[in-house]
């Protein structure tokens, strides 16, 4: 089997995998699991400003990079309003809304799908050695793709960091306050 066909192959899995765990995520009720969430909003705002540095060299790329940021709050920001709360004796859990999550996970499903069918016509034979391989470049030419990694990036960075602030707001308290001298 060829080396590259193997290379695709994994992480066509792992991506398949990724994708699974993160739609499932948008259906049924979920912990609230603080620790991981915040490590989660740190790793999201990390990927965001290298996309948004990657995408400053070119002015149709910045202007969907800003795009797709404001779009994606907003989209965050009403995710949070649709979201049920519950705080519960064995810990606090949200249940996200399951058409805006059947959305996001169609749309991101779909452009996969669509820059995956791309990759044959990407890679052509012509390619310097050191340079960038053309499929990653591809990436951060297309103004639409920009829009819509950040727009599903800043979604999930306003949302789940949302759903911390919420749960740390209203989780109940099981310790007293100390006594007044």
């Amino acid at each position: 089997m060829n080396p590259q066909v193997l290379v695709f192959v994994m992480i066509g899995a792992v991506v398949a995998w990724s994708l699974y765990r993160r739609i499932r995520r948008h259906f049924g009720r979920q912990p609230v699991q603080p620790h991981r969430m915040t490590v989660r909003v740190l790793i999201l705002a990390a990927v965001i400003a290298l996309v948004v540095a990657g995408a400053v060299r070119s002015l149709p790329a910045l202007e969907a990079a800003l795009g797709g940021l404001l779009a994606g709050a907003a989209v965050g920001a009403l995710g949070l309003r649709l979201t049920s709360f519950e705080w519960r004796s064995d810990g606090s859990f949200y249940t996200p809304n399951g058409y805006l999550g059947a959305v996001l996970s169609v749309v991101l499903i779909a452009r996969l799908a669509f820059r995956f069918a791309q990759l044959p016509s990407m890679a052509g034979p012509n390619v310097e050695p050191g340079a960038p391989p053309p499929v990653m470049t591809s990436y951060l030419s297309s103004p639409l793709t920009v829009a819509l990694v950040l727009m599903l990036l800043a979604y999930y960075l306003v949302y789940i960091g949302g759903i911390v602030v919420l749960s740390r707001r209203h989780t109940p308290t099981t310790t007293t306050p100390p006594p007044k001298t």
